[in-house]
């Protein structure tokens, strides 16, 4: 059976960045994955370092 991914964006200040889910794979192990949306880029069109570097500081 599949674990499935829930979004994490409703907590907290989470809610302001999206498309960011998690799922339990263990007692002790998560697996996360981002996927990077619109509101995520730059006038240049690039996400920039900090979106990736937030997830280190929030988990």
């Amino acid at each position: 059976m599949e674990i499935k991914f829930e979004e994490a964006g409703h907590l907290g200040y989470m809610g302001h960045n999206g498309g960011f889910q998690f799922r339990q794979i263990s007692a002790s192990e998560y697996e996360y994955r981002a996927t990077i949306q619109d509101f995520h880029l730059n006038s240049g069109g690039i996400t920039p370092g900090g979106f990736i570097m937030k997830w280190f500081k929030v988990f």
